[in-house]
Formats: C-alpha cells, structure tokens, sequence
C-alpha cells in the first residue's frame, strides 16, 4: 500500500507508512510503566493487550514533552509489535510514493522523503524507530 498519513508533533511533521498504521485514536488512560527511554509514557489498552505509548518527538527530536503534549495516538507496526506514537494531530493521508532521503540528510530513523505544500517531509522507517527503542528495551541508556 503506498502513501502515508502526515502527522504533526511538537510542530514538526513526519510521515508514516500507510502499510506500517493500524489504528488512529484518542490518546487516554496512560498507565506508567517503568522504562529507561524518557520518550516512553507509559502503557495504554489497545484491544485486550497493552502496548507502549511513545512520545514521537521526544523519540526524535530528543526533546522534552510539552505542557500541551499531543492527544492523538496512532498506531503502528514496529518491530512485529504494535507501538502507539503519541503525536498532536493526524493531518492527512496522502498517496504518493516518497522519494530518497536528499543527499547530505543525516536522518538515520527516515527511510525517504515525501513533498507536502513544498516542503520536505522525512518518512519514518520503522524498524530504524524500533531500534532507537531497542536499549531502552534492553536496560541501557539510550
């Protein structure tokens, strides 16, 4: 399935993989959950599982979560697990296909580039995500 859907976090956009999303919802009832990755929230239900709800900025950017923080948790498939991705907003879905990272883009968790109103938006890899989380998962520091 080509495309992806454009969300928005900490006012950055990314675009995910139609083929990688399952779900978009309301983000509520985080329930904390110990994790040395700060991007981590917590747990939340999905169905009759729980999975981890993430942070998409603070993952990316390295940067603390906002007052405001995002209320919309998209779903995706990472890693062979569901992973909730807290974002702000779920803008659009778009059916393009996205291009190659432009030369000299050091952005080791996109796997290519989509064009939206003119600007450059990076496509998140999913596996280079599940790996970002991978020392976290394993005790370490990420």
């Amino acid at each position: 399935m080509k495309g992806y859907l454009l969300v928005e976090a900490e006012g950055t956009r990314y675009g995910l993989r139609l083929q990688d999303v399952q779900q978009v919802m309301e983000a509520d009832d985080v329930h904390p959950a110990p994790s040395v990755h700060a991007a981590v929230l917590g747990v939340i239900s999905h169905g009759h599982r729980f999975m981890a709800l993430v942070n998409l900025a603070a993952l990316l950017q390295r940067a603390p979560r906002s007052a405001g923080g995002g209320s919309i948790v998209v779903v995706v498939q990472c890693g062979g697990k569901p992973l909730g991705l807290l974002v702000d907003d779920a803008l659009t879905v778009e059916r393009d296909q996205p291009g190659p990272l432009p030369e000299g883009w050091e952005l080791p968790w996109a796997s290519g580039v989509a064009r939206y109103e003119g600007r450059l938006i990076p496509i998140l890899d999913m596996d280079a995500v599940a790996e970002r989380l991978a020392p976290a998962a394993a005790g370490e520091q990420a």
